[in-house]
């Protein structure tokens, strides 16, 4: 079983990464209730980040808003703090894409916060996000 969702939690990968989209997330739509299935907190919080970044990268932003929501709450829950910081990341990502600046730099600021000191790769994508969020100008 956690090889079967292993395997769909990569397949949609490789489908986006090949042109389709469609087929990407409906694996990802798969692996995520394989993961709900097994009650696995911690996989459902993966793929449903993975699902978000899907919608969001296709432009799907009020679906990817709503997913991010949850696995932010789910990771929560569950003390799951990579999931959380990078849910947090993407709700960050969705209020930028609608041009709500405060909003954004609230949520990168958190998922920021949650990363700490880290140098992976998501910690450095959340900085730059947070980093290129235009300053609020008073009137």
């Amino acid at each position: 079983d956690m090889l079967t969702a292993s395997q769909n939690n990569v397949y949609p990968f490789i489908r986006h990464a090949l042109g389709d989209a469609v087929g990407a997330e409906q694996n990802h739509r798969a692996a995520l209730a394989h993961a709900e299935s097994m009650a696995d907190a911690a996989l459902a919080a993966s793929v449903r980040n993975n699902l978000s970044e899907l919608l969001l990268q296709t432009g799907r932003f009020d679906e990817a808003y709503d997913g991010f929501s949850a696995s932010a709450q789910l990771a929560e829950r569950h003390g799951l703090a990579q999931e959380q910081a990078r849910a947090l990341a993407g709700l960050g990502e969705c209020h930028a894409h609608a041009e709500e600046w405060e909003p954004a730099r609230l949520r990168l600021s958190a998922a920021a916060e949650i990363l700490g000191d880290s140098t992976g790769p998501e910690a450095e994508r959340v900085r730059a996000l947070l980093y290129a969020v235009p300053a609020e100008h008073a009137d």
